[in-house]
């Protein structure tokens, strides 16, 4: 089957080309290429699949339990998370931000507009003092975080592998044009698709630590879930993902962004 190439398109000009020429890894393969590929390494690669957690929204029914994530950054992106919970414990992020140069007082501000009369239950965070002050300071309460990484990929993965964490297709409320120009990633969705394991000296993976980037708006969602599992979730009810597989036939799907 013929595959269109950059080259076929007469109205690229060449210095945007020679910047996909500039790029590497999963990021070449894709913009310069069009081949969509996983990161190698990819820490979710066995247990993010966009055709089966990206879904459809849906209204959220006024008792389901709600809570809101926050990972910290200022030059690196700060990343905020809105989950909604069923009956039965399975999460749905319905709405995240995801910005650079925000401080914690415009994002406060950011948080309670965009809540409004939402009843949240928790707003899981990072450790810093200071910008949990300033968080505090407009009204919202925090808790801190438990921070343990590889319980906490593991407890995600979990939860993805066992069809109980979900992303509702189009939550990012407005996406970052600076990130987008430098090919990095703008959401959830696209952390999922980049977020590696780290190498050891000889370039080989770790498979113990992942590399620290890439990881803002996942680390505030491996905050929720540790927040929020304390013991073993029960195993998805019958039908559940597949029924929410059969809804997304209906979508056009390609991947979880456009990086």
């Amino acid at each position: 089957m013929y595959q269109p190439t950059i080259e076929d398109n007469p109205t690229l000009r060449p210095d945007y080309i020679a910047r996909l020429d500039g790029l590497t890894g999963v990021m070449r393969e894709r913009l310069r290429y069009g081949r969509w590929v996983n990161a190698d390494g990819a820490v979710y690669g066995e247990s993010w699949d966009p055709s089966k957690h990206i879904i459809a929204p849906f209204a959220i029914p006024p008792e389901w339990r709600r809570i809101r994530s926050t990972d910290f950054g200022y030059v690196n992106p700060r990343a905020v998370l809105w989950i909604a919970m069923d009956h039965d414990g399975r999460m749905f992020v319905y709405r995240q931000t995801y910005q650079t140069k925000q401080k914690a007082s415009d994002s406060g501000k950011e948080i309670i507009r965009l809540s409004g009369p939402e009843r949240i239950a928790k707003t899981y965070c990072d450790h810093d003092a200071d910008e949990r002050a300033e968080l505090e300071a407009c009204g919202i309460r925090t808790t801190a975080a438990n921070k343990e990484v590889s319980r906490g990929i593991q407890a995600v993965e979990h939860r993805l592998q066992a069809g109980r964490l979900f992303v509702f297709r189009g939550s990012l409320v407005k996406e970052d044009a600076e990130l987008r120009k430098l090919y990095k990633p703008c959401s959830l969705e696209e952390e999922f698709e980049v977020y590696t394991w780290d190498r050891n000296s000889d370039g080989s993976l770790t498979k113990e630590a992942p590399e620290k980037k890439n990881d803002h708006a996942l680390d505030a969602l491996r905050y929720a879930v540790m927040g929020e599992d304390r013991d073993p979730a029960p195993p998805p009810a019958a039908g559940f993902v597949s029924a929410f597989a059969a809804l997304n036939s209906s979508y056009d799907h390609e991947g979880s962004g456009r990086i």
